[in-house]
């Protein structure tokens, strides 16, 4: 029987077929829905099909990337390729040679209907011409990537690179069956003037070097993705009137866009703004406001973007906000609206210029927001605690973060109200005095650098506590010239007790700067300024050691070398001197486990 029949009699289902060479030929080690997205433009549900697959043992998923038997791939390829001898006759190319040889030629045919390119794999410069496409009236998927620049996955994108695939002025794309369109490096400033792509659902051009990405009005009801990140020569987005079913919408790092076209107000179906990193972007059309699906905006970076209209509080849909490093010094008082707001990003950012003093709470002071899990505030200047008293009222609230803040003090009560908050930040608040006092819930505390901390309240811990990274401690640290102190708590097993029996490991390297040869004793210490300490039986600290044989100047003196030491930890500060003699099992000291 030919591996064509055999087949057949596993794959009765057309589709199921269609899919399993997909994903022999194209998509092999890709994400899964990276796959599915690209693949439901078929007006197939592909997840049905991959169960399918999965069902038949055919294909495995791990770690949400696609798998397949090294000898499944092979046949898979083999029934694609045993039908026709010349390769432009074959229905899927994805090997660069083969695809080279096709589109020098012009000998690809109305058989073809999926060309994934990896550019890198390329020994010259491939044009793309119109004579090489012309035949290609099946055409519904036409990729180029780049896997030594960008991973081949949904929304992850890497630094730019020319390209070595060069279009054509005069290229015509064979649109009409195309449903995927993927140009990394797109070399043209647009698409043709003819180019109207009725079939099309997902466009991803990023690095493209385009200036407009289509000119009037395009005609492309089943388009639901455009991602143009990083086009940095795009000054303004296409006209939207023909687009109406857009869900998805990525102008992230877009540096020279300075106009959204208004007619953005007619994507009543749109998910996804990405606007990041759009500095020459100054402002949005009043018609953005109307989009009553949208769930995800993304500004960060849109440094002259300075205030956001009333309107805002219109997006009802909102879940994820991100106004970190822009111009806007406040927040609206209509985002008291976003009633399904999860998450709120307003960080200023390390190096950004202060904001002038504003009075009043940043977030209203009413429930609102009482969907929000995650709120950033890192870095805005924040003098005044009182300026925080609206957080209280943000009672699903389970991460807060406020790092990099000038207050002495947070409001009274504000905080110990939040009965879901897991997580909270103030590192580097420098005039921080006391930790507030904190809910039960709370399992991490990250305080690093806070150098006015006082001591810790005990009501501050509770039994979900898991860490605590609290302010430097210079009598730990100061022989050592090392970083920190790491001072780690058990997260709690079941009815708030502690799990007996583990071990918690903190790493801190030493210098490159000690003299190991005048090193005669070393001291560590350990204290427990935290309460409670129960169920901590003992602590210990351990040597580590590389075997880099030429590097002498980390040769260690035997006769202080302590090692291997744990203790019982019985008093509250406990110091080690002299624990243990003995050889290293390697040349030089690289640190020390505590």
């Amino acid at each position: 029987m030919t591996i064509l029949g055999v087949m057949n009699i596993s794959l009765k289902v057309d589709d199921e077929q269609r899919l399993f060479l997909d994903i022999a030929c194209l998509f092999k080690g890709d994400d899964i829905d990276y796959v599915t997205k690209i693949l439901d433009s078929r007006n197939f549900p592909a997840i049905d099909g991959v169960n399918a697959l999965i069902n038949k043992s055919l294909i495995t998923i791990s770690g949400k990337k696609i798998q397949m038997h090294d000898l499944l791939q092979e046949m898979g390829k083999e029934v694609v390729c045993q039908k026709f001898k010349e390769s432009g006759k074959w229905t899927r190319l994805w090997k660069a040679n083969d695809i080279s040889q096709v589109l020098k030629k012009n000998t690809g045919n109305e058989e073809v209907e999926s060309i994934s390119l990896d550019s890198s794999q390329l020994k010259e410069t491939l044009h793309f011409t119109a004579a090489a496409f012309e035949g290609m009236n099946k055409l519904g998927l036409l990729r180029v990537y780049n896997s030594d620049v960008i991973p081949r996955k949904l929304g992850v994108v890497s630094k730019r690179e020319k390209s070595n695939v060069h279009f054509s002025q005069d290229f015509k794309f064979p649109s009409a069956e195309l449903r995927y369109l993927y140009l990394h490096g797109y070399n043209l400033r647009s698409l043709p003037n003819d180019f109207n792509a009725e079939n099309l659902a997902r466009l991803s051009m990023r690095y493209s070097h385009c200036k407009q990405l289509w000119k009037g009005r395009k005609d492309m009801v089943n388009l639901k993705s455009i991602d143009l990140s990083h086009s940095e020569h795009l000054t303004e987005t296409p006209n939207f009137s023909g687009v109406v079913n857009l869900e998805r919408l990525v102008l992230q790092g877009c540096t020279s866009l300075r106009k959204i076209h208004p007619s953005i107000g007619v994507l009543r179906k749109l998910v996804l703004l990405d606007v990041r990193g759009c500095k020459m972007l100054k402002s949005f059309p009043k018609s953005t406001y109307d989009l009553k699906s949208l769930e995800t905006f993304f500004l960060s970076g849109c440094l002259n973007i300075e205030k956001h209209p009333e309107a805002i509080g219109n997006l009802l849909m909102l879940k994820e906000l991100y106004l970190d490093q822009t111009g806007v010094r406040n927040l609206p008082s209509s985002v008291k609206f976003l009633r399904n707001l999860q998450t709120l990003s307003f960080a200023r950012g390390k190096r950004s210029s202060p904001s002038p003093s504003v009075a009043g709470s940043i977030l209203p002071n009413e429930s609102g927001l009482s969907s929000l899990l995650k709120l950033n505030l890192s870095d805005r200047y924040i003098s005044d605690g009182a300026r925080l008293s609206g957080i209280g009222f943000c009672s699903s609230l389970e991460i807060l973060i406020l790092n990099g803040n000038d207050f002495v003090t947070l409001p009274a009560g504000c905080i110990s109200q939040l009965s879901r908050l897991r997580w909270i930040e103030l590192k580097n608040c420098q005039r921080l005095q006391a930790l507030p006092e904190l809910p039960s819930s709370i399992e991490y505390i990250g305080a690093h650098n806070c150098t006015s901390l006082e001591a810790v309240s005990n009501q501050s811990l509770y039994s979900s506590l898991m860490i605590a990274k609290l302010k430097d401690h210079p009598r730990q640290t100061s022989q050592l010239d090392t970083s920190s102190s790491y001072d780690v708590f058990p997260r709690r097993c079941t009815e708030g007790k502690m799990v007996s029996d583990h071990v918690w490991l903190s790493y801190v390297r030493f210098p490159i700067s000690i003299n190991w040869h005048e090193v005669t004793h070393i001291q560590f210490s350990f204290e427990m300024i935290i309460e409670p300490r129960r169920g901590i039986k003992e602590c210990g600290v351990g040597l580590v050691y590389s075997t880099d044989e030429d590097d002498q100047s980390c040769n260690i003196n035997p006769d202080m070398i302590q090692y291997g030491s744990i203790f019982s930890f019985s008093n509250k500060s406990t110091v080690l001197e002299e624990i243990h003699d003995g050889e290293p099992s390697g040349s030089g000291c690289s640190g020390c486990w505590l």
